[in-house]
């Protein structure tokens, strides 16, 4: 009965050929984002891996190769989410398959979800720095 009133209520939408070109185009840029992203992750972890084993004496070393471990799990766990939504997307408006295109959008739904509690969560962390910093030079006078 539930599932009657929410079909009745759902709009049906369908993509025409400008969607189709405009969703394509979405896919490929987006690809490019999450490979781009990977090798960005790359390069930023095999430099700090070089920096913690040529200069393991540094005080920050350890710390920045551990947050450097991190950071490629976070990358990789969103990049790889992203292609993979792109992925099926780009499938699915090849060969018209709804179910295909729902599980595209289901990632990219879950891609912009830890995308945004990740932001959120940076916005938490720089609001504290910057009341930390200027309550710490409020006290200095």
């Amino acid at each position: 009965m539930t599932d009657d009133i929410l079909d009745s209520i759902q709009p049906q939408a369908e993509l025409n050929e400008e969607g189709l070109n405009e969703l394509a185009q979405l896919t490929q840029w987006a690809r490019w984002n999450a490979i781009l992203s990977l090798l960005a992750m790359v390069c930023s972890f095999s430099t700090n891996l070089y920096t913690a084993v040529k200069f393991p004496e540094a005080p920050d070393a350890i710390s920045s190769f551990i947050t450097a471990i991190l950071g490629a799990l976070l990358s990789l766990l969103l990049n790889t989410t992203l292609l993979s939504a792109t992925g099926k997307l780009k499938t699915s408006i090849a060969g018209y398959d709804q179910e295909l295109f729902n599980m595209g959008l289901a990632k990219l739904t879950k891609y912009f979800k830890i995308t945004g509690i990740l932001t959120i969560i940076a916005l938490v962390f720089i609001t504290i720095a910057i009341i930390s910093g200027l309550s710490a030079i409020a006290t200095r006078q």
